[in-house]
């Protein structure tokens, strides 16, 4: 019989008590990829190209070289973090970053995207990405568009600046939110069909600051002293909660069958609001535009809104011109406009408003319809102290309209 006999040593042992304080782990390896010439090299059309999925990074700003894009994405599922560098073109460069054949899946981030010979980011020309991702990216002084991408993209937290066209250009069913565009040459933004633009803001560009296509929804913006229009519209489009000041001409511009809702557009050199035929107007504040408050089509309505010293200034208008048939302008309160409400069509309802201190209170022609016009201007009414006067109103007709 063998007997084993186990020798156990004495091993070296760690410190009785650790360390104190937090323990900071072992970095792993960076999961991206980082781009550069050894992981994705360029072509002859680019400075670095992208060639399968995955996800990306910048760890140094990128120049840009005469006759090629910076990055070029050839591939699908995408995702590139800027990781807040810079790509810098030069004189004759492409398109800061561009798509090469149709791609999907591709995100954008934290970076800035500056001086290209032609757009800053093109996700269009050369290959449609659709429902593209491009967040907290600042687009400048590119020599085309700032931003261009297709149908379905998401745009957040941009900037685009002094691009030589438009700050971005987007494609139908898009949505825009935190951005803010900035004299671009032509329009601030510019969106295709059924997009949703939130929280932007669009000041001093060549054009109009949103030009939207039809069937699209606008909320919470500002639109300051752009060429042409603040708001320029397409058919059944909504705008709601939104400023227009000092813009060239109309502060918002709609086609036909629009909605406007809560805005305030002031001291703009055409309207305040443009309303085209079929369209509502309710609970806006027009203010010191060179020409009328609101100009409403036919088939529309206009209802509750505050016009005042509109036409003055330097124009010729009125708190409310009403310039089709089948409209009905209705609860509205006119004052200090060179007309107060101005009904210059047959077949319109004009009822429970009020207007006081313009050069003529109240202009329609003939085949009208409207409650009766009570003058109050020149009628003494008694103090009010306690809970209960009479009325000095002058009529009990609920349609009836009111000067003072």
């Amino acid at each position: 019989m063998v007997t084993v006999v186990a020798v156990i040593g004495t091993a070296p042992a760690g410190p009785l008590t650790p360390p104190t304080g937090p323990v900071a782990p072992t970095p792993g390896p960076e999961p991206r990829i980082a781009i550069n010439a050894t992981n994705t090299p360029g072509d002859a059309n680019s400075v670095l190209k992208i060639t399968a999925p995955g996800s990306y990074y910048l760890a140094a700003d990128i120049a840009g070289v005469s006759a090629r894009n910076g990055i070029d994405i050839a591939a699908s599922n995408v995702t590139i973090d800027l990781n807040g560098f810079t790509l810098s073109g030069v004189a004759g460069s492409l398109d800061g970053i561009a798509t090469e054949g149709v791609r999907t899946g591709i995100v954008i981030r934290n970076g800035s995207v500056t001086g290209w010979g032609n757009d800053g980011i093109d996700l269009l020309t050369a290959g449609v990405s659709e429902g593209a991702l491009l967040e907290s990216i600042l687009v400048t002084t590119n020599s085309v568009i700032g931003i261009r991408a297709s149908a379905g993209t998401t745009v957040t937290g941009c900037t685009a600046r002094q691009n030589s066209n438009h700050g971005i250009s987007l494609g139908a069913g898009c949505t825009v939110s935190g951005c803010v565009f900035t004299s671009n040459g032509v329009n601030g933004v510019l969106a295709g069909a059924s997009s949703t633009v939130t929280g932007c803001s669009s000041n001093s560009n060549g054009s109009n600051g949103f030009n939207l296509a039809t069937a699209c929804s606008i909320s919470n913006c500002s639109a300051n002293s752009n060429t042409a229009n603040g708001y320029f519209t397409g058919p059944g489009t909504t705008i709601s909660d939104c400023t227009a000041t000092a813009n060239g001409s109309d502060g918002i511009d709609t086609s036909d069958g629009s909605s406007v809702h809560r805005c305030t557009l002031a001291t703009n050199g055409g309207d305040g609001i443009e309303a085209s035929s079929g369209s509502l107007v309710a609970d806006c504040v027009c203010y010191e535009n060179t020409q009328n408050g609101i100009e409403a089509f036919s088939d529309s309505i206009v209802r509750g809104n505050v016009c005042t010293t509109n036409g003055l200034a330097a124009g010729d208008g009125a708190g409310i011109r009403v310039a089709g048939n089948s409209t009905r302008v209705e609860g509205n309160s006119c004052v200090n406009n060179d007309r107060g409400i101005d009904v210059d069509s047959s077949g319109n309802v004009i009822v429970r408003n009020s207007c006081a201190g313009n050069t003529t209170n109240y202009v329609f022609v003939a085949n009208n319809y409207y409650g009766p016009i009570i003058d109050r201007a020149s009628v003494a009414s008694a103090a009010v102290n306690g809970s209960a006067a009479t009325s000095t109103l002058g009529s009990t007709d609920a349609n009836a309209n009111y000067s003072h």
